[in-house]
């Protein structure tokens, strides 16, 4: 198991744009499958997706069994809200963690 984890923040609901940016079509897959995926290809573990506004719509799009999804209720409150879950999820899979990574759907 890898000593640094990798949180993928992904809840937001992308008011501005006016359509779920994470199921934007990124070549062959949504940006969510290509974030996960270039998630997958670090030495990074455990991943975590955190999901908030659009969950149901969202979750399908990530077919990774590598990953650990996690939903912010409280997506609404901002990033920060998204960092916290994210950091309690790699808590609870991963007492030993020194470091984790931050990454935003774009």
């Amino acid at each position: 198991m890898s000593d640094v984890g990798l949180i993928i923040l992904a809840a937001g609901a992308s008011t501005r744009m006016g359509t779920p940016k994470q199921l934007l079509r990124y070549g062959e897959q949504s940006l969510i499958g290509h974030v996960v995926e270039v998630a997958n290809a670090s030495v990074c573990h455990p991943i975590i997706v955190v999901l908030g506004a659009y969950f149901e719509h969202i979750k399908p799009e990530i077919n990774s069994e590598q990953v650990h999804i996690v939903e912010n209720p409280l997506f609404g409150e901002g990033i920060s809200s998204s960092i916290r879950v994210g950091i309690e999820a790699l808590n609870l899979m991963n007492k030993e963690a020194k470091a984790v990574v931050l990454m935003q759907k774009c």
